[in-house]
């Protein structure tokens, strides 16, 4: 036994040693006895990889902790296969593998830049690589990046389904993946990747042609989105197909294109308050209504189709229960308003207690409130109860495309200055509520004010008690002079045009000038715009990209000046939502649950699905030392 174990003992010192030696030092191995290595092509898959036999312990090794990691991914253990991949020695033969596993490893982690990063490192990109690519650019939210993978992995397939179509289309809807939420750094990473992966050679002659079908790709959506209504959508989308009659959207339309042709014309109540003390608002939605019935009467194809058949009601003679009787008298398939809150509530209750028979899904109503309510879960239960949408322009709106805008640009620390009116303190709240890094709150109440708020947000005040403590303590007079501070990145002001034009001074006096300063479309109603040269705004496209019929709507009621722009807006929007309402019940068994459809409308970037509110961006605009507005599309992004 004691020489038995001795032996053992030798061998296992015996192993260590070889272990440990350098590979110098290992003694050589004839040709006959091991197979070389095999050769590692740029172009080998991860999986084919993994597949092979490798003749060194190295190799060997490093292959087997790679085979693990892989493993750890397929069950869905990133943790697992990040450990994993921490063990795998520098291997030059296994380099493309191992940056390939660490890549889907980041993404999974939802790290997509480092992601990004050991993708570029890979010597070529591999079918797999696309769907990688494909995965990192939705993290970054750059949509037309998507696109391109989702159209590389069609060509590759030589496949083009339905399925396929619908992926891009709800691609190009996602108005949560668009390029301005992007930062520099992601779409120079973005960049990258895209060039790396036309470079594939499986693509050969095919790259010229992808191109071209991503650019028609987006083309349409940028037409289909400008369109405003859905007969307005309907030409657009007749149009294109006649000039790209062999793109695969043409051939095999998405779901939701192919449906746009099957749409009849609602019947419309529109309650809105038409006397009283709110009838001049109610009177410029109506305006605004009307504008876009026009726009849609004045079509080449509407002499051939019955047009919407509008009624209107006075939200403020009828009670909330007889505007939902009126409304089933007009035998409506769309109800539009009313506009205050409390009786947009009252006239959805009203209406959710009509039903109509179960086998009749096309008949269900549709209701577009012009108001947030919150949630409509309160309201009587009803299966065949009408679709509730909200819509409203909410001064949220705009401090969420703030805040988007923000971080795309890169900035960190805010300093946030408020009025305290109500419609400051719902802006500065949701904005708080959405922004991750720090800020500063400086908020006053009269204009006179403001230097003084500033001044104590940035901290002038405290520097100026420490100021007084020292000359009390030194018996002697101190000069004091407040410095720039150097951890605030940008300004965000919620106020009004005359408080906007008296923070400028103050702005400077605390030397805060240089930092850039965003605010709200009510900045963008100061008598002097040009005193404010330099801010960004959020803006209405009616006033800062207006297109034919918000050009139209601008200069017949003045809307450079009025301060009802807003309700221009959102009765024109109000009318293209009501025909998209209608065509989505409609379509409502073709299409899926998840369908959407985005707008580029005069009071912002709309997106409208079957359910809930819609969600609306504004234009970004800078105002020049003339006091114009420069959309943020002329911008770099």
């Amino acid at each position: 036994m004691p020489k038995h174990f001795l032996a053992i003992c030798l061998c296992i010192v015996t192993l260590y040693g070889c272990q440990s030696s350098n590979q110098s030092s290992l003694p050589r191995q004839t040709a006959d006895s091991v197979k070389p290595a095999p050769a590692i092509e740029a172009t080998t898959s991860s999986a084919e990889a993994l597949r092979q036999r490798y003749s060194t312990p190295e190799d060997r090794q490093s292959a087997s902790i790679l085979r693990r990691a892989a493993a750890a991914l397929n069950a869905g253990n990133f943790l697992a296969a990040s450990q994993q991949l921490l063990q795998v020695p520098v291997n030059p033969l296994l380099a493309d593998v191992y940056h390939r596993l660490l890549a889907a490893t980041e993404l999974g982690r939802s790290n997509p830049f480092a992601a990004a990063e050991s993708l570029l490192l890979t010597r070529a990109t591999v079918v797999a690589d696309v769907t990688l690519i494909n995965g990192v650019c939705s993290k970054l939210g750059a949509s037309e990046c998507v696109v391109l993978m989702q159209v590389i992995l069609q060509q590759l397939a030589n496949v083009n389904t339905r399925a396929d179509q619908d992926a891009v289309w709800a691609t190009l809807q996602n108005t949560s993946m668009r390029s301005l939420s992007n930062t520099a750094a992601a779409r120079e990473l973005v960049a990258k990747l895209t060039a790396q992966a036309l470079r594939m050679p499986e693509l050969g002659a095919t790259r010229a042609k992808v191109q071209r079908t991503v650019a028609q790709w987006i083309a349409l959506r940028r037409t289909m989105t400008a369109a405003g209504s859905v007969p307005q959508a309907q030409s657009v989308w007749a149009d294109w197909q006649r000039q790209n009659a062999n793109h695969p959207a043409a051939l095999i339309p998405p779901t939701a294109l192919a449906q746009l042709m099957n749409y009849t014309a609602p019947t419309i109540s529109v309650m809105l308050p038409m006397t009283g003390r709110l009838a001049a608002v109610g009177r410029a939605v109506r305006d605004g209504f009307v504008a876009g019935y026009l726009a849609d009467l004045s079509q080449p194809t509407a002499a051939t189709k019955p047009s919407v058949n509008a009624t209107f009601f006075d939200s403020n003679v009828h009670s909330d229960a007889k505007l939902a009787q009126l409304s089933q008298e007009n035998a409506s398939s769309v109800i539009v308003g009313p506009l205050v809150k409390q009786r947009a509530q009252g006239v959805a209750a009203a209406l959710s207690l009509f039903t109509v028979p179960a086998n009749e899904d096309s008949n269900l109503q549709s209701i577009l409130l012009l108001n947030r309510v919150g949630d409509t879960s309160v309201l009587p239960a009803n299966t065949n109860a009408p679709t509730i949408h909200q819509f409203a322009a909410a001064i949220e709106d705009e401090a969420l495309t703030l805040s988007e805008n923000l971080k795309a640009l890169g900035h960190q620390r805010l300093l946030v200055i408020t009025n305290q009116k109500p419609w400051a303190t719902r802006a500065k709240r949701a904005l708080l509520e959405q922004w991750p890094g720090p800020t500063s709150v400086a908020e006053f109440q009269r204009p006179r004010e403001i230097t003084g708020a500033v001044g104590k947000a940035m901290g002038v005040e405290a520097s100026q008690n420490r100021r007084d403590q020292l000359a009390k303590l030194l018996d002697e007079e101190i000069e004091f002079l407040p410095r720039e501070r150097k951890d605030i990145d940008a300004v965000v002001t919620f106020t009004d045009g005359l408080e906007s034009t008296a923070l400028v001074p103050a702005l400077k006096f605390h030397f805060a000038d240089e930092l850039p300063v965003f605010a709200t479309s009510q900045t963008a109603r100061a008598a002097d715009l040009g005193a404010l040269a330099g801010f960004q705004v959020t803006e209405l496209p009616l006033l800062a990209e207006p297109r034919a019929t918000g050009q139209n709507l601008s200069a017949a009621f003045k809307l450079a000046d009025s301060p009802l722009v807003e309700l221009y807006a959102l009765g024109l929007d109000a009318y293209r939502l009501a025909t998209w309402t209608q065509w989505f019940q409609q379509n409502r068994a073709a299409l899926a649950a998840d369908t959407a459809v985005t707008l580029e409308a005069a009071s912002g970037t709309l997106t409208l699905s079957r359910e809930g509110l819609i969600k609306r961006a504004l234009t970004l605009a800078a105002i020049d030392p003339r006091g114009r507005l420069q959309t943020s599309s002329k911008q770099p992004r």
